[in-house]
């Protein structure tokens, strides 16, 4: 593990050939694109350092994230598996979750994909496609990787990280849940009191 920084919520550290972090973008649950958590994968150079601009990224919905965490510590990622992929001839089945940005007109297409190796590892890739915006306005690649990285986590990696994550985002449930009610409180006491302070007026006046 390596150290955390700003909203990183864990890290893991492969030396000298790359980092995977998650990290916190749960902003507002009311708004589906401000409530993620950001994947990242970032490549290191023979001298153990980063090149910020090799980062790959990927905004994964937080309910997806806990099907993630659930399914890895339930021995049960079969059932989250939605693609296949071509390895070597074989086609092996995997979890894909695509996304995409248009920046000045050019569409980009990211995509993760989560899928067991033949040691039992747990592989985590992130890769960036050129793409198009499809009708329903989703982005989906038209053509192979641009760039790509992966992680490999052994079981109980994979499981140290869910259960990281998956406490992570319950937690913060939590204090928002608490954050959100407690300026619902406030402001019906404020309400409230501002009635109480019309009918003494009446009263007074009476």
């Amino acid at each position: 593990m390596a150290e955390y920084q700003n909203n990183e919520i864990i890290k893991v550290y492969r030396d000298k050939k790359i980092i995977f972090s998650l990290a916190d973008l749960m902003t507002n649950k009311l708004n589906p694109k401000q409530y993620k958590i950001n994947l990242r994968l970032i490549p290191l150079n023979v001298d153990n350092k980063a090149n910020k601009e090799g980062n790959l990224d990927h905004y994964l919905d937080v309910l997806v994230m806990k099907r993630v965490c659930f399914h890895i510590l339930n021995g049960s990622l079969n059932r989250l598996f939605n693609k296949t992929e071509d390895i070597r001839g074989k086609k092996i089945p995997c979890y894909k979750d695509m996304k995409g940005t248009i920046t000045n007109g050019h569409v980009l297409s990211r995509i993760f994909t989560l899928s067991y190796d033949d040691k039992g590892n747990l592989n985590f890739k992130l890769s960036e496609h050129s793409g198009k915006q499809t009708d329903q306005g989703a982005i989906t690649p038209t053509s192979g990787p641009i760039r790509q990285a992966y992680i490999a986590l052994t079981p109980e990696e994979a499981e140290l990280v869910a259960i990281g994550v998956q406490d992570y985002m319950n937690q913060k449930e939590i204090i928002q849940f608490k954050q959100y009610h407690m300026k619902t409180i406030t402001h019906t006491a404020n309400n409230q009191r501002k009635i109480n302070q019309i009918t003494l007026g009446a009263y007074e006046g009476a």
